[in-house]
Formats: structure tokens, sequence, C-alpha cells
């Protein structure tokens, strides 16, 4: 989770490639993620970064997936 304060500089793009490239490094098919869905929720910017939402609810969470 990035910090509203630090929100909009890239960070949280920069953590998502870095996560991908360690996922296709050990081989994986794909990155999933789980996300409160609220109004004010991160579900547009995972989805922006290639992630669709499974239809799975983790923990009362909405689930995310990106192949990669």
């Amino acid at each position: 989770m990035i910090g509203a304060e630090h929100q909009g500089r890239g960070f949280g793009r920069a953590a998502l490639t870095e996560a991908a490239r360690q996922a296709r490094d050990w081989g994986l098919p794909k990155v999933s993620l789980t996300v409160v869905d609220s109004p004010i929720s991160a579900v547009a910017f995972y989805e922006k970064a290639g992630f669709q939402k499974t239809g799975r609810i983790v923990d009362d969470e909405v689930e995310l997936l990106r192949h990669l």
C-alpha cells in the first residue's frame, strides 16, 4: 500500500512492475491480489495496470488477477 501523501508519484506502478518481474523470474504465469472494493478503492488503478476481477471474494476483498 502506498500512503495517500505519496500517491500519484509512480511508486505503486513501480511496485507492480517489480512484482511482475519477480514473478516472471520465478516462472509464475500470473499474479493475483485482493483489494477492498469501495468508492475510493484502488480497483481502477489495478485494472489500468492489466489486472482483471476474478469474481472471487477473499476475506471480504475483491480478487484481481493479471496473466504475465
